[in-house]
């Protein structure tokens, strides 16, 4: 199936996010992802956020040592608009995908900062830090932090619930409005 039918078969079924199996060429499966709640798109978020600052930092870096990699091949040719540019032109290209992907991640960062700004004061802020960031399990959070658990668990709950309830507040909203009648 090429691209444009694909397209247009999720296009019927509804507009969305989905995960498509394809086995030898052929779509064997096409399931909708669930829509996730506020609270576990802000742990996905936390969860991703230093990567995303790693990624930053390694694109901002790359920028200026950009190389073309020659590829060759045999009995086989490919033609793109692409090739009929200079190797300048190219590089150009590149760097204006790498400044736009910088871009992107530039606001998510802000959107997930935004979002820990929420719990900046909160006694256990670190929990977050450590869950998230340094990726501690439960365990290594209570006994860095000298706390039970089942502490570490509530308070992890209640902070990613306050960010989530900043950062998602419409989701919330229309979640709210459809229980009004």
């Amino acid at each position: 199936m090429e691209y444009k039918e694909l397209q247009k078969t999720i296009e019927k079924l509804d507009n969305g996010v989905y995960e498509i199996c394809i086995k030898n060429g052929r779509i064997t499966k096409i399931n909708k992802e669930k829509n996730l709640t506020p609270y576990q798109k802000t742990e996905y978020f936390l969860s991703n956020y230093p990567g995303l600052k790693n990624r930053k930092e390694y694109l901002k870096k790359s920028l200026d040592n950009i190389e073309l990699k020659k590829i060759y091949s045999i009995n086989e040719i490919k033609a793109t608009n692409k090739d009929n540019l200079s190797d300048v032109e190219k590089i150009e290209m590149i760097k204006e995908e790498r400044i736009k992907e910088i871009h992107e991640i530039d606001y998510l960062v802000d959107f997930i900062d935004y979002g820990l700004s929420f719990v900046q004061d909160d006694k256990y802020k670190e929990i977050i830090d450590l869950i998230y960031f340094k990726k501690f399990k439960i365990e290594g959070v209570a006994n860095k932090l000298g706390i039970d658990e089942s502490t570490v668990k509530r308070n992890k709950s209640l902070l990613v619930e306050k960010i989530a309830s900043n950062l998602f507040q419409n989701d919330i909203l229309e979640k709210l409005n459809k229980l009004i009648p």
